[in-house]
């Protein structure tokens, strides 16, 4: 019998390679699994951070299924960017992060989820500044819609966007396409958050995207590798592995990398924070005064909206030791926690989510309440009805009301916190804060608030912005005739160009008629071709929630009594907004509060008058009450007394 021996228990042939073929299949089956789940993905319960020597990788061709390339020291040819699509997706899954909330607002089928930021594209030609996003929230546009492609967002936007989005798809569209191998795509920048490494440098990041540099960005940024020149004024078919057989003037973009990165493995040393530190969130999400640096002055308090500085407090949460990442957290899909009421619902992630809102971690009822040690409120004397109709960051985030609210400038919007020669921050448009608005869960919430204006097309009473490329073409003369002044209403739009660009655009029997927005206002013209105004549901302005920064309690709305909200002049109710309008004869006109919460002033103001007799209503209520328990108990001892003589009455007899 034909038997192979091994160990002590005899095999046969058949069985053997049965045996290796189980063996040989079990390191295949599992390399598959970790390269599903991604090598660096995932929790093993270990706390302690994994150590990221690396190799890194170059792809400068944007074909599918190019081959990236490794990066060693004094190699020969030109020295390439690092591609983190390459490098850090060996381990990680790289495909699954890009879908993340920070690089999905571009995708099909992502809940919106609630109102946020958006971007605002500014257009000073055609008096223009409309809020877009690529996320369904009410009052944006589309980036399509007013002729934005992914290129000119990223051109435009990419200063502060981590990468991925619109980043990832600038080939849809001619310009984009027709750049793309030059300027490469600008991918998922891994380490904008994750590096924990002080070099870091987002201001070198906007630098490299407004250098059209977007493959080059991670490597710029991370200050791995010093990168100079520019893809403006290249060939689109400019070939980098030649680059001195280009024949152009233009200086392209070089690579140099020291070799004391490099170990003698030809590897590199990340220093990666699995929990991003605040620090790095804090390049796209800062806000501070638009007229100076101590808006806390302006905005009344010590605490002003402002992320640092000398005159600002931090947020509490920060004081007390949290970070932005341990409310804001994210598994390995990048879904971020936005913190917000209503986000834990069964259909957007459940109890986790809910518990780690104001209202979850604070308020909750269930296990996972009190994150952090935080404390449960008591709200003493505070009527439950506070609770339906005021979200928490109404009473404790943000600035303290203010009868005209402050301007800021928040970091995404304005373009703040880059410091290259050349950069400059965005004076348009005005953002106001804090105000006070309602939404899809009908609780008043403090929020900004900024006016949009834009010509658009009206149909059926819905707006469609036209595109301001569409209307420098057919009435950029007209736009440009304004004459030059100073005061109040110079180089605003007067009604005669108004009606002159209205002309030039025309009606159009699809698209509908000719609008112009600006100032809570919709502008048209009327059968006689005379300009009429009016308020249009589409034509107001844009507000979004704010959370933070969260003052102390001592200093949160209702700390000091009623008064806080409740008098006849309360900023809350009363204060008013200021209308920004591109438009002369519309200058100098404010929103009262009330409107934009769409709550009636004359009710609000005659309750509040109402507080100024609660104190004598009080003492009225208790003494007469008193009295009415005094003339009850006298009646009581006068029946009980009767009483007490029918028994012993009866007693008798």
């Amino acid at each position: 019998m034909n038997t192979t021996t091994f160990g002590w228990r005899p095999v046969g042939v058949p069985g053997l390679l049965a045996w290796l073929t189980l063996v040989l299949a079990w390191p295949v089956s599992a390399g598959a699994e970790w390269k599903q789940l991604g090598l660096g993905d995932g929790d093993d319960g270990n706390e302690s951070s994994p150590v990221h020597v690396i190799e890194l990788f170059s792809k400068m061709s944007e074909l599918p299924d190019a081959e990236p390339a490794g990066i060693a020291p004094g190699e020969e040819g030109p020295a390439h960017p690092f591609n983190l699509g390459a490098t850090c997706g060996r381990c990680h899954d790289v495909e699954a992060i890009s879908k993340g909330w920070h690089f999905n607002s571009a995708a099909d089928g992502v809940s919106p989820g609630r109102v946020g930021e958006p971007w605002v594209y500014v257009d000073g030609g055609t008096f223009t500044q409309v809020p877009v996003s690529g996320r369904d929230w009410p009052g944006v546009a589309d980036p399509a819609e007013v002729g934005l492609t992914p290129w000119e967002m990223v051109k435009r936007f990419g200063h502060h966007m981590p990468g991925g989005d619109y980043g990832m798809l600038i080939d849809q569209g001619e310009d984009g396409l027709e750049r793309l191998d030059v300027a490469g795509r600008f991918e998922v920048n891994c380490l904008a958050c994750h590096n924990g490494s002080p070099l870091q440098d987002q201001s070198e990041a906007a630098k490299q995207i407004a250098l059209e540099n977007f493959r080059w960005v991670p490597t710029a940024s991370s200050r791995l590798g010093d990168v100079s020149g520019s893809t403006k004024g290249l060939d689109p078919f400019f070939d980098f592995e030649f680059p001195d057989m280009a024949g152009t003037d233009e200086k392209p973009p070089a690579v140099s990398y020291g070799s004391h990165i490099f170990n003698h493995s030809n590897q590199v040393c990340f220093d990666i924070a699995k929990k991003v530190p605040a620090r790095r969130c804090y390049f796209c999400h800062s806000v501070k005064g638009a007229d100076d640096h101590e808006c806390g002055d302006e905005h009344g308090g010590g605490v002003a909206e402002s992320t640092g500085g000398y005159p600002h407090d931090q947020d509490v949460h920060l004081a007390a030791g949290l970070t932005c990442a341990d409310c804001h957290r994210n598994e390995t899909d990048h879904m971020i926690v936005r913190g917000y009421e209503g986000e834990g619902s069964p259909e957007s992630g459940g109890s986790l989510r809910a518990s780690l809102s104001c209202q979850g971690c604070h308020l909750g009822e269930d296990e996972s309440a009190g994150r952090f040690g935080a404390p449960r409120p008591v709200h003493r004397g505070i009527p439950f009805v506070h609770f339906e109709k005021l979200a928490c960051t109404t009473c404790h985030s943000g600035s303290a009301p203010q009868k005209t609210p402050g301007q800021v400038k928040t970091a995404r919007i304005h373009n703040t916190g880059a410091h290259y020669p050349g950069h400059y921050e965005h004076e348009s448009p005005a953002v106001f804060s804090p105000v006070f608005a309602e939404y899809c869960d009908d609780k008043l919430t403090v929020s900004r608030l900024m006016w949009p204006a834009y010509w658009a097309r009206l149909k059926d009473e819905a707006l469609t912005a036209i595109p301001p490329a569409v209307v420098a073409e057919a009435a950029g003369d007209v736009l440009a005739s304004g004459e030059e002044g100073e005061g109040e209403g110079a180089g605003a739009l007067s009604d005669e160009q108004i009606v002159g660009a209205l002309e030039a655009l025309g009606d159009d029997a699809e698209l509908g008629v000719a609008v112009y927005v600006s100032g809570g206002k919709l502008y048209q013209l009327n059968g006689q071709g005379q300009l009429e105004s009016s308020k249009h549901e589409a034509a107001g302005p844009y507000t979004w929630p704010l959370a933070h920064n969260v003052r102390p309690a001592q200093q949160s709305l209702g700390a000091k009594g009623c008064g806080d909200c409740h008098t006849t002049d309360a900023a809350i109710f009363f204060g008013e907004i200021p209308v920004v309008s591109a438009v002369a004869s519309a200058q100098g006109e404010t929103l009262p509060m009330t409107e934009l919460a769409e709550e009636d002033a004359l009710y609000w103001w005659a309750f509040n008058a109402s507080f100024v007799f609660r104190p004598m209503l009080k003492v009225v209520g208790f003494s007469t009450a008193g009295l009415l328990l005094l003339i009850l108990l006298a009646y009581g001892l006068a029946g009980l007394r009767h009483v007490s003589r029918s028994v012993a009455a009866g007693a008798r007899d």
